[in-house]
């Protein structure tokens, strides 16, 4: 659906795309549209079909001050009225998923090519009877290629209406309520989004067919063209989030405490029992008196007590430090599985915003 908006002085299509229950407000603004006042129309789609709600801002025309919502259908003419006093005419257009065909000619060597809604022009051009039957013509002249209008409803350039010649620059549109032509100075491209586009037997040759081809134009059949895919109205949404990789966790190790501190405790009792045990050994000695094997009990609990606390922080060192190593590897272990996680986010973002593009801009040959 598209719409064609027109007054005296200006010409303006709309695109409209929205989804269903969508309310869309469309700004005209003042100096774009020549107007005394910007107006806004409230549109909305209800079960696929627009509306157009109209108020003391912009109403129709001879309404009696009644306001009500006007459904868009296709050639439906509407004629408003602004707050400002400015007249509107708005034309809706629904072609469906139809796509408009673009012809190209070459026009360097051009004299004068007419369009209008008589059959005797070279472009031929119809729509609810807004095209005259000698709409205007493009004629060579030595400085260039001008527009002429001898239209009752007038013809369009880039927008503005052209009541005298206007000489055509690289790149400026003629619009002809739903037919344009762009002027690219050998070359005129020629469109129609609305109304019934015939080409005349005096037009000029399109750049894809060749001379023969031309001259049987009305006896051979085009050949069927290749349909595109048309891009969807409702685009599917893409993500647009952020995805935050942290650092690794910090690495809390154990203080280990010196060699000797570990054996220290085991030796606190050890030290004590052998020097009593050396004592009694001494005096029994220094005494004369004979000693018995009951006498070298304390030394050897001492020295065995002794050694074994020193094994066993031997064992108790080494321990730690296997503990420690299975901490770390859990540590390595746990932040790689967070990676792994988070770039199977990534990559299934990733999928989602290809698919969604693919689905949005279709390859052409598809």
């Amino acid at each position: 659906m598209f719409l064609i908006l027109y007054h005296s002085d200006s010409y303006r299509e709309l695109t409209l795309e929205g989804s269903d229950n969508m309310d869309c407000n469309v700004v005209l603004n003042a100096r774009e549209y020549c107007l005394r006042r910007s107006v806004q129309l409230r549109l909305e789609v209800r079960s696929r079909r627009w509306i157009l709600h109209t108020g003391p801002e912009c109403h129709v025309q001879d309404c009696g001050g009644v306001f009500r919502d006007l459904e868009l259908t296709d050639g439906r003419v509407i004629n408003l009225v602004t707050a400002a006093s400015d007249r509107l005419t708005l034309v809706a257009v629904d072609r469906g998923d139809v796509l408009p065909v673009t012809y190209k000619f070459a026009v360097d060597s051009l004299t004068r090519l007419r369009f209008g809604s008589d059959e005797d022009n070279e472009i031929c051009y119809s729509f609810q009877h807004l095209v005259s039957k000698h709409h205007g013509e493009l004629v060579r002249q030595r400085d260039g290629v001008y527009l002429v209008d001898h239209s009752t409803n007038g013809t369009y350039c880039n927008g503005h209406k052209q009541s005298e010649p206007r000489r055509l620059a690289f790149g400026d549109q003629v619009q002809i309520f739903g037919l344009m032509m762009v002027y690219l100075g050998s070359i005129l491209c020629v469109v129609a989004r609305a109304g019934e586009l015939r080409l005349g037997e005096q037009t000029p040759p399109e750049l894809h067919e060749t001379a023969a081809q031309v001259v049987n134009r009305a006896e051979t059949p085009r050949p069927p063209e290749t349909i595109v895919n048309r891009s969807p109205r409702v685009r599917p949404e893409l993500w647009h989030g952020k995805v935050t990789i942290e650092a690794a966790p910090d690495q809390h190790p154990q203080k280990r405490k010196p060699l000797l501190l570990t054996i220290g405790p085991s030796l606190t009792m050890a030290l004590p029992m052998l020097l009593g045990a050396l004592m009694v050994i001494y005096g029994m000695q220094a005494s004369g008196g004979s000693s018995s094997a009951f006498m070298y009990t304390g030394l050897i609990v001492a020295v065995g007590s002794g050694i074994l606390g020193a094994v066993w922080a031997v064992l108790n060192l080494r321990q730690q430090k296997q503990d420690e190593y299975q901490a770390e590897r859990a540590r390595i272990d746990a932040y790689g599985n967070y990676l792994t996680r988070q770039a199977a986010t990534l990559r299934e973002q990733y999928r989602h915003n290809a698919a969604a593009l693919n689905q949005t801009y279709p390859p052409a040959g598809t």
